[in-house]
């Protein structure tokens, strides 16, 4: 009988030994394994031991019950009757885990809970929170009463599909499920992730929209005097609509020798501090307003819009333009990659923990 353990030599700058040998799987299947030793006398005493563990687990295994004879026996006279070959370990792990399965008393609404408030230990954004409560929510509304463990890969998928067509929301959606079923798994109330199995659709990513001068013009002349200074900050200074939202006016700094916007680690998306220079369109000679406004969000003075308006002002403004940059909350976001400079100044901080 062939020796299940051997020992060779290899080329290595530490190790001139190797021993090969069988382990058993949890699914109870086996694979080879190695290990590497400096001497044969380190080899030959390892290997002796594996030789000593596969004879006792032999011999472990050696005798077969009568309920186990018969149910090789069953097994046998069912799988002649087949057209295609089935082997008796992919059966008996497939009734392991169909047994699994009724053990997990959690429901599709409980995984759902519990990530939500991991979310909210966590001392995630609110925008991210109310984003992964709407997507959770409305697959709660399908698979919330249902058992964890009876909802399958092809269940998710197909749902995700008929909720959306666009690939970039498909991976939206799945991300927020996988999120639900990989706390799940590393709590152990579920032994499966379906979503892992899921392949999402391939996302076709255009080019981000630059605004020319006469559309930066138009959008602004467009735009209320309310908004006008949020879409200034992101078009010149290169802030995120979120971020512009949660600032004020002690976070702006005109009347320094490098007028710069300052955004603290608490109101950015990286969770990172960052100072962005104030290009000379924004700066003027207009005084800061002598007391903050009481209401939260950006309010800064109608001069610097104008200011701003005025260097990039074209000869004409097509009517066409007019209507397009009315819709200001769908284009908005443009303005992100439009002229912002480059920030000056970054360190990184965490968010605080809620």
């Amino acid at each position: 009988m062939r020796d299940p353990v051997s020992i060779s030599k290899v080329r290595h700058p530490r190790y001139k030994f190797v021993v090969t040998y069988p382990e058993d799987l949890p699914n109870g299947g086996t694979t080879r394994r190695k290990s590497y030793f400096a001497t044969k006398e380190q080899a030959n005493a390892f290997a002796a031991e594996l030789r000593a563990k596969l004879a006792s687990h032999g011999a472990r295994h050696a005798h077969v019950a009568d309920e186990e004879r018969a149910a090789l026996i069953r097994f046998r006279t069912w799988a002649e009757s087949l057209s295609e070959p089935v082997k008796l370990l992919d059966l008996i792990n497939e009734a392991i885990t169909a047994r699994e399965r009724v053990a997990v008393t959690a429901t599709v609404q409980d995984l759902i809970d519990a990530r939500i408030t991991q979310a909210q230990r966590k001392g995630s954004a609110k925008r991210h929170l109310e984003d992964l409560e709407s997507r959770l929510n409305r697959f709660a509304k399908v698979f919330g009463k249902r058992n964890a463990a009876n909802v399958t890969s092809s269940d998710i998928e197909q749902w995700i599909h008929k909720t959306t067509t666009n690939a970039v929301t498909f991976g939206n959606f799945m991300r927020a499920i996988n999120s639900v079923f990989a706390l799940a798994l590393k709590q152990g109330t579920v032994r499966d992730n379906p979503v892992s199995r899921i392949e999402a659709p391939k996302v076709i990513r255009s080019a981000p929209k630059v605004l020319k001068p006469a559309e930066l013009h138009a959008l602004l002349t467009a735009a209320s005097q309310r908004l006008r200074p949020l879409l200034v900050l992101q078009a010149f200074a290169g802030v995120r609509r979120a971020e512009a939202e949660r600032l004020t006016w002690a976070h702006i700094h005109l009347d320094t020798q490098e007028p710069c916007v300052e955004l603290p680690s608490e109101i950015t998306k990286t969770n990172r501090h960052r100072s962005v220079s104030l290009t000379p369109p924004i700066v003027t000679t207009s005084p800061r307003p002598p007391k903050p406004p009481k209401s939260p969000g950006m309010r800064t003075c109608s001069a610097i819009a104008t200011a701003a308006i005025a260097s990039h002002r074209p000869r004409t403004l097509p009517k066409s333009l007019r209507k397009w940059a009315t819709a200001h909350k769908s284009c908005a976001h443009i303005t992100r990659t439009s002229c912002a400079p480059k920030p000056s100044r970054t360190t990184g901080t965490s968010r605080p923990s809620a």
